[in-house]
């Protein structure tokens, strides 16, 4: 069986046009082609998190792990895009913006200085902190 099949996919214009404006920002699509394939695959991976959260599982061989690790880039981004607009539902941002938030100039003191915290949670914040959860 070949790693590929051809299939016959219909794109309207519009659709094609947004690929070609979207293509400038991801160099690894040499083409038309490699475009399209990214964006099935990114758009997959989305509906493979949206099934497993559903309670659907996942595809055989994937682990949580690996789809977390996949997804939670872009989620970051889009999360980051919709702060930008002022559009991310309050329950996401009434804990952020709480007086009693850690932020990361507060990691900076010792450990100790945050005995209330579990480490758990300073790992969790600092792991945020790292992928470009700053703008939170």
């Amino acid at each position: 069986m070949a790693a590929t099949s051809p299939k016959n996919v219909r794109y309207s214009a519009a659709d094609l046009a947004r690929l070609d404006r979207l293509r400038q920002f991801y160099p690894e699509a040499a083409n038309e082609a490699d475009m399209i394939r990214l964006a099935t695959q990114r758009g997959m991976v989305l509906m493979e998190a949206e099934v497993a959260a559903a309670g659907g599982g996942l595809p055989k061989g994937m682990t949580e792990d690996m789809l977390a690790s996949v997804i939670l880039p872009r989620i970051l981004s889009a999360l980051t895009w919709l702060a930008q607009q002022g559009r991310l539902p309050h329950v996401f941002v009434a804990p952020i913006t709480s007086p009693n938030t850690v932020t990361s100039d507060r990691l900076e003191h010792s450990e100790d200085e945050h005995e209330s915290l579990d480490k758990l949670d300073l790992g969790a914040i600092n792991d945020i902190d790292q992928l470009g959860g700053d703008f939170l």
